[in-house]
């Protein structure tokens, strides 16, 4: 099988007042972890924003020679197409949003709707299968807090935060400690999808996707 493991950065911490800054896809082939396809992408910000910018060592005058944020979104939705069977990783906690999914996703969601309610709708039936290695984390190891720096602290990888390719491949090397090389898809889904978690522990499993109108309440 085939896992696109995936990192957003991006301006701000709620999904709907979000701009992508860059972003990097790994896809690999499991259990050998042989390279299959790759993808970077930079994103025109809409407006800089100099504290947040900071954080990724941006600087104003590079933001704006990086590609018109809608040509990169474009090729962004391309590769996720492309690699529609595989399973997506990113690294996200899905607690603060719930049922709406996990942080990157909800950002990629967010941007299908403002660039049209047609795009918004694909995505939607895509039904992209997306894991996380935080809840994979939560459901197998224990540790202080479940953020990527910790985790990958408390296992000897060393990473530069922050950057979308370092911290895919932190993650790569996290999800290899983690996760049994003769793991299946489906007890990958049941590890890493936090619905499947739910299942696991009695609790709701439902995913409730948002309807047009909850969507323009938070765009």
């Amino acid at each position: 099988m085939n896992v696109t493991f995936f990192d957003l950065e991006t301006t701000d911490k709620e999904p709907t007042a979000n701009q992508i800054l860059t972003c990097y896809f790994r896809t690999l082939s499991l259990p050998e972890y042989k390279l299959v396809d790759e993808c970077y992408l930079e994103f025109k910000p809409v407006k800089y924003r100099v504290e947040s910018f900071a954080i990724h060592g941006i600087s104003e005058k590079e933001a704006k020679t990086f590609p018109d944020r809608w040509e990169s979104f474009e090729r962004l939705l391309k590769y996720m197409a492309k690699h529609k069977d595989s399973l997506f990783c990113c690294h996200a906690n899905h607690l603060s949003f719930g049922s709406y999914g996990y942080f990157d996703e909800q950002v990629i969601r967010g941007l299908c709707f403002e660039k049209s309610f047609e795009t918004y709708l694909w995505f939607q039936k895509q039904k992209f299968q997306i894991i996380s290695t935080h809840t994979i984390a939560k459901n197998t190891m224990s540790f202080e807090n479940y953020r990527q720096e910790t985790i990958a602290k408390g296992m000897g990888i060393k990473y530069k935060s922050h950057e979308a390719k370092s911290d895919v491949m932190a993650m790569v090397e996290i999800f290899k400690k983690l996760v049994n090389k003769n793991t299946t898809k489906k007890q990958l889904i049941k590890l890493g999808n936090y619905n499947e978690a739910f299942k696991i522990k009695g609790l709701p499993a439902e995913r409730r996707e948002p309807d047009e109108e909850s969507i323009l309440r938070g765009m």
